[in-house]
Protein backbone atom coordinates (compact mmCIF):
# COMPACT_ATOMS: atom_id res chain seq x y z
CA UNK A 1 0.00 0.00 0.00
CA UNK A 2 1.24 3.89 -0.66
CA UNK A 3 0.41 5.86 1.46
CA UNK A 4 0.87 9.43 -0.26
CA UNK A 5 -0.17 13.19 0.10
CA UNK A 6 -1.03 14.74 -2.97
CA UNK A 7 -3.46 17.69 -4.84
CA UNK A 8 -5.98 16.61 -6.44
CA UNK A 9 -8.58 18.16 -9.07
CA UNK A 10 -11.42 19.78 -7.86
CA UNK A 11 -14.65 17.25 -9.19
CA UNK A 12 -17.69 18.90 -11.31
CA UNK A 13 -20.65 18.93 -9.19
CA UNK A 14 -23.55 16.94 -10.26
CA UNK A 15 -27.12 17.54 -9.62
CA UNK A 16 -28.23 18.38 -6.13
CA UNK A 17 -24.34 18.50 -5.08
CA UNK A 18 -22.89 21.63 -3.93
CA UNK A 19 -19.21 22.43 -3.66
CA UNK A 20 -17.80 24.15 -0.63
CA UNK A 21 -14.53 26.00 -0.05
CA UNK A 22 -13.46 25.04 3.63
CA UNK A 23 -12.91 27.28 6.35
CA UNK A 24 -12.04 24.72 9.03
CA UNK A 25 -11.62 20.95 9.05
CA UNK A 26 -10.70 18.16 11.17
CA UNK A 27 -9.12 15.19 11.01
CA UNK A 28 -10.96 12.39 13.32
CA UNK A 29 -10.25 8.58 14.58
CA UNK A 30 -11.62 6.94 11.67
CA UNK A 31 -9.75 9.23 9.51
CA UNK A 32 -6.64 7.99 10.95
CA UNK A 33 -7.63 4.51 10.74
CA UNK A 34 -8.16 4.86 7.01
CA UNK A 35 -4.93 6.64 6.49
CA UNK A 36 -3.57 3.45 7.55
CA UNK A 37 -5.22 1.52 5.10
CA UNK A 38 -7.76 0.01 7.58
CA UNK A 39 -10.23 -1.51 5.27
CA UNK A 40 -12.85 -1.38 7.79
CA UNK A 41 -13.18 2.28 7.38
CA UNK A 42 -12.11 2.84 3.74
CA UNK A 43 -13.47 0.38 1.04
CA UNK A 44 -12.29 2.29 -1.68
CA UNK A 45 -9.42 4.06 -2.44
CA UNK A 46 -7.58 6.57 -3.21
CA UNK A 47 -9.63 8.12 -0.37
CA UNK A 48 -9.41 12.02 1.13
CA UNK A 49 -9.70 11.98 4.19
CA UNK A 50 -11.68 14.30 6.30
CA UNK A 51 -15.04 14.18 7.33
CA UNK A 52 -16.19 17.12 9.55
CA UNK A 53 -15.96 21.12 7.44
CA UNK A 54 -17.15 24.46 7.77
CA UNK A 55 -17.25 26.43 5.17
CA UNK A 56 -19.13 28.97 2.62
CA UNK A 57 -20.92 26.94 -0.30
CA UNK A 58 -18.60 27.86 -3.43
CA UNK A 59 -20.82 26.13 -6.37
CA UNK A 60 -24.35 24.71 -5.85
CA UNK A 61 -26.54 22.52 -8.46
CA UNK A 62 -28.80 22.38 -5.42
CA UNK A 63 -32.63 24.12 -4.39
CA UNK A 64 -31.74 23.36 -0.72
CA UNK A 65 -28.21 25.94 -0.84
CA UNK A 66 -27.39 28.78 -2.22
CA UNK A 67 -23.54 30.24 -3.41
CA UNK A 68 -22.28 32.11 -0.28
CA UNK A 69 -24.17 30.32 2.40
CA UNK A 70 -22.56 29.27 5.49
CA UNK A 71 -22.64 25.97 6.35
CA UNK A 72 -21.17 23.04 9.05
CA UNK A 73 -20.96 19.21 8.08
CA UNK A 74 -20.50 16.90 10.63
CA UNK A 75 -20.95 12.59 9.88
CA UNK A 76 -22.43 13.99 6.64
CA UNK A 77 -24.99 15.70 7.84
CA UNK A 78 -25.25 19.43 5.91
CA UNK A 79 -25.92 22.75 8.64
CA UNK A 80 -26.31 26.16 6.87
CA UNK A 81 -26.41 29.16 8.65
CA UNK A 82 -30.02 29.39 8.36
CA UNK A 83 -30.96 27.32 11.50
Amino acid sequence: MLLSIKEVEIPTIQENEVLIKTTYSSLNYKDALSSVGNSGVTKNFPHITGIDVAGVIEKSNSTEFEVGEKVLVTRYVLVTDNW
